[in-house]
C-alpha cells in the first residue's frame, strides 16, 4: 500500500478523504428497502408515493390534487473551506455557503419538477462557542436568507444543535430540508 501523499497538485479522491462506498452503499441499500416499506403509510392518510422518485433527488407524494416533493441536502466540506479563507482572508464566506446550502437544496427538489416552497435550516455546530462569533453568524443568517429570497422560498425554520463531541469543535455542519408542490401532475 503506498502511503505517501499525492502530488499537491493531484485530485483528492473520495477514499483520500475517508469515504468509502464500500462501506457506506450496504446501509444505503437497507435504508432504502426499509424506507420503501413505510411508504403504505401513506395510506391512512389518503396519499400515496410516486414510486419512480425514491432513490431519485427528491421524494414524491400523491396528495390529490397535486404532489408534494421534499429533499434534504447537506453542504459537505465546503464549511471547512470557509473557516480557512477566513483564517487566510480575514474575511467571512458563510453568506456564499449559506447560499449553496440553499441551491443544492432547491436543484434537487426540481429535477422532479417541483415548484420550491418551503426551506428549514439544520446548522450543527461542535459545540455553543461557534456562535460567538457574530460576523460569521450574522453572514450565516443573511446568505441563507438572501437565497430564499432569490430562489423565491420561505424560510419556514430548523435546527441549531451545539454537538460537541460529535461535530468537531470549532465546526459546523450545515444542511437543508426542502419542500415544494408539482402542480398540476
Amino acid at each position: 500500500m503506498n502511503t505517501q501523499p499525492p502530488p499537491t497538485d493531484a485530485p483528492l479522491s473520495y477514499e483520500q478523504a475517508g469515504v468509502d462506498y464500500a462501506l457506506i452503499d450496504p446501509l444505503k441499500v437497507a435504508a432504502q428497502r426499509a424506507a420503501r416499506d413505510t411508504a403504505s403509510q401513506l395510506a391512512a392518510h389518503g396519499f400515496s408515493e410516486v414510486a419512480a422518485s425514491r432513490g431519485e433527488s427528491a421524494y414524491v407524494v400523491d396528495v390529490g390534487p397535486f404532489y408534494l416533493a421534499s429533499i434534504v441536502e447537506c453542504l459537505g466540506s465546503k464549511a471547512l473551506v470557509a473557516d480557512e479563507m477566513k483564517a487566510l482572508t480575514g474575511k467571512s464566506y458563510y453568506a456564499s455557503i449559506a447560499q449553496d446550502t440553499i441551491a443544492m437544496a432547491v436543484n434537487d427538489l426540481i429535477t422532479v419538477g417541483a415548484t420550491p416552497l418551503v426551506v428549514q435550516a439544520y446548522w450543527a455546530a461542535g459545540g455553543s462557542e461557534w456562535f460567538a462569533d457574530a460576523e460569521r453568524a450574522a453572514a450565516l443568517v443573511a446568505g441563507w436568507k438572501r437565497a430564499c429570497e432569490i430562489c423565491g422560498v420561505a424560510w419556514g425554520g430548523g435546527e441549531t444543535p451545539a454537538l460537541a463531541g460529535i461535530v468537531e469543535a470549532g465546526r459546523i455542519d450545515l444542511a437543508a430540508s426542502c419542500t415544494g408542490l408539482v402542480n398540476p401532475k
